[in-house]
Parts: structure tokens; sequence; C-alpha cells
């Protein structure tokens, strides 16, 4: 009876032995999987400085790299307007620089010498420009002595600058209606200005009698000469 017990137990052993045999050869080898998986990984992972970045700031390289950059277009140049030719200047005639001053002598009268005070005042503002304060001058001289061509041939010239050509005419024939006892000079500047107004406004053969009659009063008259060449001119 134990020889059977002995035998049984020696069976139950061999068939324990059997079956841990099978689990051996039927579980994988955990070291050869672990190896191939993490042979695995390193072949599909990527390093960190080549990933593509992700999201806005990966989308606007990967535009900025595909689109070209924009050329800058050249900036249109804008033609200028040619300079509007200045106007044809009007015959100039300037200020009498001779004082009139030298006209008053110890027969003048009064009045007529203040008259010529007020004349030279308003022919140095004249010569300045300075049109308004001549003008009230030039009146207020004729206010005192109105038989003066002296006041009226300075009114004639200032409104002969501000090219006030009717005025400068009217002012210029009385001036010459008062000069018959004038002396020739003065009477060749008269008629010089009346000569260029004429111009100025396109009478040339007034303009030409004037000056020819300047030239017959004084022959040194400079203007009168110059204004005669032009008129005369083909």
């Amino acid at each position: 009876m134990q020889s059977v017990h002995l035998a049984w137990l020696r069976a139950a052993c061999a068939v324990s032995l059997l079956l841990l045999a099978g689990c051996a050869l039927i579980e994988p080898d955990e070291s050869e999987e672990d190896s191939s998986s993490r042979q695995t990984i390193e072949r599909t992972t990527v390093p960190e400085d080549q990933v593509p970045p992700s999201g806005p700031a990966g989308d606007l390289e990967e535009s900025a790299i595909e689109s070209p950059t924009p050329t800058a277009s050249p900036t249109p140049t804008v033609a200028q307007a040619p300079e509007a030719a200045a106007p044809a200047a009007i015959p100039a005639t300037a200020v009498d620089g001779t004082s009139v001053l030298n006209l008053i002598n110890t027969s003048t009268p009064s009045n007529v010498a203040a008259a010529l005070h007020l004349v030279e005042e308003g022919r140095l503002q004249l010569m300045q420009q300075q049109f308004d304060v001549a003008r009230e001058g030039f009146e207020h001289s004729l206010s005192i002595d109105p038989t003066s061509p002296y006041g009226y041939y300075f009114l004639a010239q200032l409104h002969y600058q501000r090219q006030s050509y009717d005025q400068a005419m009217a002012f210029a024939g009385r001036a010459a209606g008062l000069a018959r006892q004038a002396s020739s000079v003065w009477q060749g500047r008269i008629a010089a200005l009346q000569g260029s107004i004429y111009e100025a406004v396109g009478r040339y053969p007034d303009a030409r009698q004037a000056y020819k009659q300047a030239v017959r009063a004084d022959p040194d008259n400079a203007t009168a000469r110059a204004g005669l060449a032009r008129v005369d001119a083909p």
C-alpha cells in the first residue's frame, strides 16, 4: 500500500513539471519584447528641435516661406506744372529822383513853399512805395497850392505805378496844363510820363506824340528817348 502511494506522488510531480515546462514555452520572453518595443519607439520618435511648431506661429512661418516677398512699387513721380510766365512789364518810369525843394527861393510865396515841402515828403514816400501816405501828402499840397503842376505830376506817377491808368492820365493832363511856367526839364518829365501812360494802355500814336514833345522840351530825357525807340520799332 505504501508503494502505491509513492508511485502516485511521483506521477503527480511529473505532471506538475510538465505543466511548468509548457507555460514556459507559451509565455513570451519579456526581455526580447521590451527590446523590440524600445527599438520601435526610437525609430518613430523625432528629435524635439526637428518637430515643426504647431498653431499660429507655425502657420505664419510656413506662409512666410511659401509666399514670395512683395517688392515695393516705384513711387510715381508727379509732373510739376511749368511756372507761369511773368506778365510783361509795363514801361518803367522811375520816380523822379530830383528834389523839388530846389524850386524854392527867396521870392517863393509861403503857400507855394509849404506845398513843395509836402510834395517832397510825398516823393520820398512814393520811392518807398508807401502809396497811401504819399497820396495824402500830394493831395494836401494841392489843397495849399492848387496851381502846382508838381503835386499833380507825382499823383500821376503814383497812379501809374499802381496801374490806375485812367486816373494817372487825368492827373498827368492837369500837370501838363499847369506846367507852362515850369522849366523845360519839368515840361519834358511831364510829357514823358504822359507817353508812358499812353504806351501802357496801347495808345501808341498818342504815346509817340508825347515822347516827341518830351524830347523837344528836354533832349536829355532818357525816359522819352527810350519810349520813342520802343513805339517806333517795327
